[in-house]
This record gives structure tokens, C-alpha cells and sequence, in this order.
């Protein structure tokens, strides 16, 4: 648990540090996606943005996991007076465990399609995607989450 909190100051400390360098106004947010991830985004640009995040959810075994993702906003439509914002992406995570005196690395890699839907008058955007991932066959993984934009 200690570990995870540590990754999470990282990434979040890493974020700000980015955000701070960057050029223009790039926005940041943080959030929570089910299966249980805690993840930070960074707007690059009004299109483009970056993810990282740590599966909260973790084996018994000793383990550290963390997954990034580059969102590329397709366009931005209304759907029943709401604004609806639709995305592609890929991304992939990494997942360190060590059983018995065994450490074992396993990186997988995703492409996404998603959608955002920004909740008027708030700072609050509700989120679902869906990750194809290759390996041993072609896995579907579907998220919902709520993040909050600084």
C-alpha cells in the first residue's frame, strides 16, 4: 500500500511539474475509474492529453502496476443539450509482482475509444472507454470514472 501511495505522489508531483513547464494553459485533473484505478490527466492541448494512473485493485502478492494512455479528441458535439466529447487513444501498462523469490514484468499494450461528458456549471467530467488489448488473444476492458479538472 505504501508503494502505491508513493507512485501516486510521484505521478501527481510529476504532473503539476509538467503542467508548470508546459506551454499555454494546460489544464489537469484527477480521478477515479472503475475497475479501481486512480489516475491524473494532463490537457497537453485542447485536443490532446495524457494519462497516468495506478490500479488501486492489486494482487496479494507483493506488486506495483502503473498505466498511461495519450488521448487524441476527435471533435465535440451536443447530444440532448449536452457536450459530448468522443476520443481515441493508446496506451499501455507495465505490472511488477514477486512470487516466492520469483519477480515477474508483464507490459501490455491498448488502443482506446472512449467518450467524455463534461457536466455543465461544474468542473466535473463522467468518462466511459473501452481498451482492446493484445496478448494471449484480444481482451476487451471497459471503464467508467469521474475525474475532476483543476
Amino acid at each position: 500500500m505504501l508503494r502505491s501511495m508513493l507512485v501516486i505522489a510521484l505521478v501527481l508531483s510529476s504532473l503539476l511539474g509538467i503542467k508548470a513547464l508546459a506551454w499555454g494553459q494546460p489544464s489537469l485533473g484527477v480521478g477515479l475509474k472503475i475497475p479501481l484505478q486512480l489516475y491524473a490527466s494532463l490537457g497537453i492541448t485542447d485536443r490532446l492529453s495524457f494519462e497516468m494512473g495506478v490500479p488501486l485493485a492489486l494482487g496479494t502478492n507483493s506488486s506495483l502496476a502503473a498505466v498511461g494512455q495519450l488521448k487524441l479528441m476527435v471533435w465535440t458535439f451536443d447530444v440532448a443539450g449536452f457536450e459530448t466529447v468522443p476520443y481515441i487513444g493508446v496506451g499501455g501498462h507495465v505490472g511488477v509482482e514477486t512470487q516466492g523469490g520469483l519477480t515477474i514484468i508483464k507490459l501490455l499494450f491498448h488502443a482506446l475509444a472512449g467518450v467524455d461528458f463534461p457536466i455543465p456549471n461544474t468542473s466535473f467530467t463522467i468518462l466511459g472507454e473501452v481498451w482492446v488489448m493484445a496478448g494471449e488473444g484480444l481482451s476487451l476492458v471497459y471503464n467508467i470514472g469521474l475525474r475532476y479538472d483543476f
